[in-house]
């Protein structure tokens, strides 16, 4: 499928999916929506840590508030439309508990429903408490109960807490019936199962949802749902043995997933897991609603965003969207409620009448939505030269001119600039173990939107046996006296290894500054002051970090942080400082992070130390190595946009037409033999299918002009259309539809063959005689944008003469002046003669008939 087809399948189903959005699509659905019945909502806010820690700083500035507040108003504005009956809060309502501002934007959000007088159950993750390994107590948790103590949970449904409502148990009315929610505090303490089954006792006809921090986690690798020991303790101590519980919900684990368990009376449990947190904007606002259909005996389950309508147009990805419909998000739960409720006597359907609210949520989030993700769609190169090239490259290493397989000691890597390669050290020469085999160039594992298609990969580098490989500049290169005065971006592919462990690679790095910050005029700190000015590198909890100094003496440093991110995968990398605001972002696939850094100017550096790939230098001393790839990487001395990243692709469409071709109806006996137009440098123009030709290429020149001289002359009578394409490398352009057709002659077809060593518009007539270029005198014309030139005699070619197509607002060939397209269809002067005739006939008739009235 080429670029072209792509690009419509893409817009096609954004198209299908603003459709589904926007109706029922389904003859269930369809039906649900005719047929109202029995139905209520339940909503679900896995954790909001992120909204809450950068409330103040980014969100509210940005929008006028953050996506925790987005979410709460929104169910309240659609609670009655939803038949919303209760919320449940998964817990990480902060990041950092210590800070005052996070509760405060937590306490704003959650106070909306508040106000609003919605039932809700909130409950505290790991992030809401001071000690993560201890088991709960109430002064673990001090700064949470602060803000969510039993006093405020103490509305129409609570019915029972423990320490404080560090847990919590409500009972909710909704459809004429009774459920039990159970909200379990993180790390609960073993007293809390007892407390829990007294109140199970105290209510055993209801069913009843149990909702934690941590209940089931997610395999990374294959998504699939995989045990937690917090929950396989709640399994054990609380699920299994009460058969009341048939739902449970948690988040924590990054990701989303389910799974069935049968309980001890062999009915179903089911585990679902949801935590949007690593998604763009900390989370974009991701929430779900569980409609509960009581007459249709389903659970429908939908994963939506009303928060990402309302970001900021700058921020919006490819992979945004209101309605997420993967199948761990979007799917439905086949219950028969009166059998499975079987404990609670004459449970069933209430009086409502709702239609399907489900679909109706994702109808309601999607409004104003255009389902393109507000940004281009992004593919992989077509050509290894398929990338933005940016004024102000300082350096930019590549791999793909490499062999495969092990890249030799003293090998040369490219750099593009052709002032600063990089060179494997031989083994000798790093201070740490090392191995020829443990460096290799592969093109097999390279990042998929990287022009370069290759990588290179370290093999086995470890903090415990101090194993370690790295490519280097030289000393005194252009590049390593880069101040960065006017600010900077440094971007690059990375890959972390399957076999990474957070004992042997943790705060490993794959790209440094060398110098030590405790040389420089830089500010004391308490880890890293004996590291490089500046490096990536990747967390204990897997994050990427980019540490750098200041360029201002004796300041601060900073270090900016993505999410968790998976080995395995390929990341776009870049940090971008820009002068003007004194703000350091960095971008994960093209998405700013929340972790970023202000008042950074530039960096403080050791001129002529080099540039290395492959690890950190710690002491001066190469530390910490990259278990992973690397692919293309490049250093720009000015902060540039997102749309200049190396992902992007050229742009062959917008330089590209077709300035001259035939167009209209054609003389009979008319010869195409060739067309004219525009382009970007090269890339190349072919003719990829027509009646008469096809794969008939040719390359734009400098100046930017084309043209393409077909294989053999088009001359059969009738219509034709030709499909011109630019592309670039394997990567196809926006195609142009050139139709015309050519009249049939006395004798049926025009004969004869092109004059393949004429000039261009020579080429044989109708008859098969010589058909001479125009010459002076002879009518010549002007087409249409978009046309070639055609002479009176029956050529349609590229013409020598000087000047493009003029418009022409009915689309036909219009006079000219010598050297533009010459006319096509008859001449002046052979009208002139038809005319003639036709009226000589005309009088002929009229003479006759009068002679016929005389006398005989």
């Amino acid at each position: 499928m080429n670029t072209t087809t792509k690009r419509w399948v893409a817009l096609l189903g954004a198209a299908a999916t603003a459709a589904a959005l926007a109706a029922p699509v389904t003859a269930q659905q369809a039906q649900a929506a005719e047929d109202p019945g029995s139905r209520f909502t339940v909503a679900v806010l896995p954790d909001t840590q992120f909204y809450t820690r950068y409330s103040a700083d980014q969100f509210v500035p940005r929008y006028g508030t953050d996506p925790f507040e987005v979410q709460t108003n929104w169910l309240v504005d659609n609670a009655e439309e939803l038949n919303i009956q209760f919320t449940t809060h998964l817990g990480d309502v902060v990041d950092q508990e210590w800070v005052s501002g996070e509760w405060e934007a937590g306490d704003r959000a959650m106070a909306v429903l508040d106000e609003a007088g919605m039932g809700y159950s909130v409950l505290p993750g790991n992030h809401d408490v001071a000690d993560w390994g201890t088991r709960s107590s109430e002064a673990n948790a001090s700064n949470y109960l602060a803000n969510f103590p039993a006093s405020r949970l103490s509305g129409d449904t609570l019915v029972s807490s423990h320490q404080n409502g560090y847990s919590n148990a409500h009972v909710f009315e909704a459809e004429g019936q009774e459920f039990l929610v159970l909200a379990i505090g993180w790390n609960a303490e073993p007293g809390t199962w007892a407390w829990a089954q007294a109140v199970l006792d105290a209510h055993p006809t209801l069913p009843t949802i149990l909702t934690s921090h941590a209940i089931i986690d997610i395999d990374k690798a294959t998504g699939e749902a995989t045990d937690f020991w917090f929950g396989q303790e709640m399994w054990e101590e609380l699920i299994r043995s009460n058969d009341q519980i048939f739902l449970t919900l948690n988040g924590h684990f990054h990701g989303q997933t389910r799974r069935v368990l049968a309980n001890d009376s062999g009915n179903d449990v089911h585990q679902i897991l949801l935590d949007s947190q690593m998604a763009a904007d900390g989370g974009n606002g991701i929430m779900a609603v569980m409609e509960f259909d009581l007459s249709g005996d389903r659970i429908d389950f939908a994963t939506i965003s009303p928060w990402v309508t309302l970001k900021d147009e700058e921020t919006v990805t490819p992979s945004d969207t209101p309605v997420v419909s993967t199948p761990e998000a979007d799917f439905s739960l086949e219950i028969d409620f009166s059998e499975r409720f079987s404990f609670a006597e004459g449970f069933g359907p209430g009086e409502g009448a709702y239609g399907d609210l489900s679909e109706r949520a994702k109808a309601i989030v999607s409004e104003g939505w255009d389902g393109d993700g507000g940004a281009e769609l992004l593919v992989p190169a077509g050509a290894r030269s398929d990338y933005i090239e940016v004024p102000g490259t300082l350096a930019h290493w590549r791999f793909g001119d490499q062999p495969e397989g092990v890249l030799p000691e003293d090998a040369q890597i490219t750099d593009e600039t052709g002032r600063n390669p990089m060179y494997r050290l031989p083994v000798d020469q790093i201070n740490a173990p090392a191995r020829v085999e443990d460096v290799t160039v592969t093109q097999a594992n390279a990042p998929r939107l990287s022009a370069d298609s290759a990588a290179v990969c370290f093999a086995d580098a470890s903090r415990r046996t101090g194993n370690l490989n790295y490519l280097t500049t030289e000393y005194d290169v252009p590049v390593t006296h880069a101040a960065f005065e006017d600010g900077y971006t440094i971007e690059s592919y990375v890959y972390l290894s399957e076999k990474w462990t957070v004992e042997d690679n943790q705060w490993g790095g794959w790209f440094s500054r060398t110098g030590r910050r405790s040389a420089l005029p830089v500010a004391w700190e308490q880890y890293d002051y004996d590291m490089g000015p500046a490096f990536f590198s990747v967390s204990n909890l897997r994050e990427f970090q980019w540490a750098t100094t200041n360029g201002t003496p004796w300041a601060n440093t900073g270090s900016l942080w993505s999410g968790e991110i998976m080995t395995g995968n390929w990341y776009h990398v870049a940090a971008v400082n820009d002068p003007q605001t004194s703000r350091t972002t960095m971008y994960v696939d093209g998405v700013p992070v929340l972790r970023n850094a202000t008042n950074l100017d530039g960096m403080t550096f050791a001129p002529g130390y080099p540039w290395v790939i492959g690890t950190v230098f710690n002491y001066d001393e190469a530390s910490n190595g990259w278990n992973g790839c690397v692919g293309e990487t490049r250093i720009v001395d000015h902060p540039i946009e997102t749309s200049e990243f190396l992902y992007n692709r050229i742009d062959i469409d917008s330089d590209f037409a077709v300035t001259q071709a035939p167009s209209g109806e054609l003389a009979a006996g008319t010869q195409v033999t060739d067309l004219l137009g525009t382009g970007r440098p090269g890339s190349v123009v072919r003719v990829a299918d027509g009646v008469a030709v096809d794969d008939v290429e040719t390359t734009v020149a400098q100046d930017g002009t084309w043209s393409l001289a077909l294989d053999a002359p088009i001359t059969a009578s009738g219509s034709h259309e030709l499909t011109v394409v630019p592309s670039l490398g394997t990567r196809d352009g926006e195609a142009a539809t050139v139709s015309f057709s050519i009249a049939a002659g006395d004798s049926g077809e025009a004969s004869g063959d092109a004059d393949a060593g004429g000039d261009p518009g020579v080429d044989s007539g109708a008859d098969g005689a010589a058909d001479p270029s125009p010459g002076e005198g002879e009518a010549t014309g002007a087409d249409s944008a978009g046309s070639a030139s055609s002479d009176a005699e029956g050529t349609v070619g590229a013409d020598d003469a000087d000047g493009a197509a003029a418009d022409d607002p009915a689309g036909e060939p219009a006079a000219g002046q010598d050297g533009e397209m010459p006319a096509t269809g008859l001449s002046p002067a052979v009208w002139l003669v038809l005319s003639a005739a036709a009226l000589a006939i005309g009088l002929g008739l009229v003479v006759r008939r009068l002679r016929g009235a005389g006398p005989a």
